[in-house]
């Protein structure tokens, strides 16, 4: 590793004019964002640690990680809202994260996984474990997003960047630069699909989320369209995107 993705996230992040918490090693970075009071002032906050003892996943699911310490960007964004936040955020915020690193990295094979996971070709890059805990007059949406820069999991189905950056070209490495422009570009894609109060899908969203979709290469069958209320459609059967 070039550098350590944790505490160079972190002080992006207070750059960055963001309330930010930042620990060496944690629990969980959204069970630390859930225990805190919101502020009288809210304020988007950046929830960061090097490593995870008990990183969760959508469900009783656990986020597995490496041992090794600053090789993963293990977050949770916060984001306050007047409201509730409505059900079509769930699978606009992969495709968020999704255009975030696509800009950064336009050649390499980024592709979601219904809902909310990110991948590389046919290998897991990140996850997504999105919460919303109501306080005083307000709620914060969190977003969990646990991504595999320097490092990865011991696992067959999952990959690390900068092993497809090498893969892909052996001069090709994560940059502070790169990583950097990558933050912004998720604090941009992020704050814009947080502040939606859409009930519904616009039909950018479907197509959009159609393509990212479609692009995975496990998928058993491909989706022919996505509805307003972001159920999925193949030619043999619909799936609602809570079921999933």
């Amino acid at each position: 590793m070039s550098f350590s993705i944790g505490s160079t996230s972190a002080e992006w992040s207070q750059r960055s004019g963001l309330s930010t918490w930042f620990e060496n090693e944690t629990s969980s970075t959204n069970a630390i964002a859930k225990e805190k009071p919101l502020s009288e002032t809210p304020t988007i906050e950046l929830y960061i640690t090097e490593h995870q003892t008990a990183g969760r996943g959508r469900g009783d699911h656990q986020w597995n990680e490496s041992e090794d310490f600053g090789g993963a960007l293990l977050s949770s964004w916060v984001f306050p809202r007047a409201s509730a936040p409505s059900p079509i955020l769930s699978p606009l915020i992969g495709l968020a994260m999704m255009r975030a690193f696509y800009q950064t990295w336009p050649f390499l094979d980024w592709n979601l996984k219904a809902p909310n996971d990110l991948y590389l070709g046919d290998k897991k890059v990140a996850g997504l474990l999105i919460e919303n805990i109501e306080n005083k007059n307000y709620h914060r949406f969190i977003v969990g997003f646990g991504f595999n820069v320097f490092t990865q999991p011991p696992l067959e189905t999952a990959t690390h960047l900068a092993h497809q950056l090498h893969k892909h070209n052996e001069k090709l490495a994560v940059t502070l630069p790169e990583w950097t422009q990558a933050l912004d570009r998720m604090l941009l894609e992020l704050t814009l699909v947080a502040s939606r109060s859409d009930s519904m899908l616009s039909p950018t969203d479907q197509a959009s989320l159609l393509w990212a979709l479609n692009r995975h290469p496990l998928l058993p069958e491909k989706y022919v369209s996505i509805s307003e209320d972001g159920s999925l459609h193949t030619t043999s059967k619909t799936i609602h995107w809570s079921d999933l």
